[in-house]
């Protein structure tokens, strides 16, 4: 059980990483406004359903320290690769196809 607090705390370093890399970024020529508020619903929904009673039976084999750790460090291991990939795309990366202000 521990490492979901690690799992969560490494999601919520990546989020802060990620806002403070996207301050300074080429604004995009068109606003996604619907896009930003279903990646907003989705982020709270990820963090607030696995609470409901309803979903009580995803938790119907116990995760040994083994196994959870080995989850740790693949989840681990993609946010790094997505670390890398907006470092090595640099400032014209974008979550959607569209044309930027000064596009290169």
């Amino acid at each position: 059980m521990a490492f979901i607090w690690f799992i969560y705390a490494a999601w919520l370093m990546l989020i802060i990483f990620l806002t403070v890399q996207a301050i300074g970024v080429k604004r995009d020529t068109e606003p996604h406004l619907l896009q930003s508020f279903g990646l907003m619903f989705a982020i709270i929904a990820a963090f607030l359903l696995p609470r409901l009673p309803i979903f009580d039976f995803v938790n119907f084999a116990p995760v040994g320290t083994v196994l959870g750790g080995i989850g740790a460090a693949i989840t681990i291991a993609g946010m790094a690769l997505l670390v890398w990939a907006r470092q090595a795309l640099g400032r014209n990366w974008s979550q959607t196809v569209s044309a930027k202000q000064e596009h290169e």
